[in-house]
Parts: C-alpha cells; sequence; structure tokens
C-alpha cells in the first residue's frame, strides 16, 4: 500500500498485479518474528506518509486501482479493511472464534459484495457463502458464484 500511495501522490504509474507476487513471496520468506516487526514498521510508515498529505493532496488525490476508482478516503478504507481482515487470519489461525474487531467491522462490511464480484473466480459449479456480520447497519449478505458471473443478495 506505500507504493500504491506514493505513486499515486506523485502522479505516476500505480504498481500492477505483477507487481505484488514478488513482495508476497519475499514476505513469506521472512520469520514469523520479522513479519511482526517488520508489518508493525511498514504500517507506521504508511500511517506517516498518509498523515503527512496536505489538505490540498488529500481532497485532490484521484487514482484507478483495480478496476476501481479512489479518493484518499476510499484507499484509507481499503487500507483498513486489508488490514482488519489479514489480522483476522492471524488470530483466527490460534482461535477459530476469532472476529474481525469491530471497529473496523462496519468499514469492512461496506462494499464487501462489490469486492467478491472483483475477486471471485468462475467456477465449474455455482456455490454459495453467507457473510454473517454484526456491523451497525448490516445483518447477513448472501453471494452466490456461478461459472461466468456472481451475484448478491
Amino acid at each position: 500500500f506505500g507504493a500504491i500511495l506514493t505513486a499515486a501522490v506523485e502522479g505516476s504509474d500505480l504498481p500492477g498485479p505483477e507487481a505484488f507476487p514478488p513482495v508476497w513471496d519475499d514476505w513469506n520468506a521472512r520469520t514469523p518474528q520479522e513479519q511482526v516487526t517488520e508489518s508493525v514498521t511498514a504500517n507506521e510508515a504508511f500511517v506517516r506518509r498518509a498523515e503527512g498529505l496536505s489538505e490540498t493532496q488529500l481532497d485532490e488525490l484521484q487514482f484507478s486501482l483495480f478496476g476501481m476508482d479512489f479518493d484518499m478516503a476510499g484507499f484509507l478504507q481499503m487500507r483498513l479493511g486489508e488490514h482488519a481482515l489479514h489480522t483476522w487470519e492471524v488470530t483466527g489461525a490460534r482461535d477459530p472464534g476469532a472476529t474481525v474487531s469491530a471497529d473496523a467491522g462496519d468499514r469492512v462490511s461496506d462494499g464487501v459484495t462489490d469486492r467478491a464480484r472483483r475477486v471471485g473466480k468462475p467456477s465449474e459449479k455455482p456455490w454459495r457463502i453467507r457473510v454473517i456480520t454484526a456491523c451497525s447497519g448490516a445483518a447477513s449478505i448472501g453471494m452466490i458464484f456461478g461459472v461466468t458471473s456472481s451475484s448478491a443478495r
């Protein structure tokens, strides 16, 4: 996310999908302790960079990423969702009852069906998932995925 923010602020080309696998490979090669330490360092650097933007930069920042248009608020919301879900993945590995933190849940649940349509892959057979939230304003989202499309109800 840091490289995306830097490119967006500088008006240069944003990293494309080909930029991410080497980052993930590098991350996966680290020890668990290195991942913890470097994650905190990277998150702090990202927050400092975002907080260091001027009001004008915050107001004017517009870019396209992953087929979606973002302003700074939308980009930060996506980053919060990414962070909240990865935190849940880590805690869920040890605690099957782990949940996404309540303070991030409302923001994460916003647009979940749009994200599912974007990242869902075609399959031979239709399949369903149900996302049940305890967030304000959301109760249950059902999604059906099929060979050529996905739909949300």
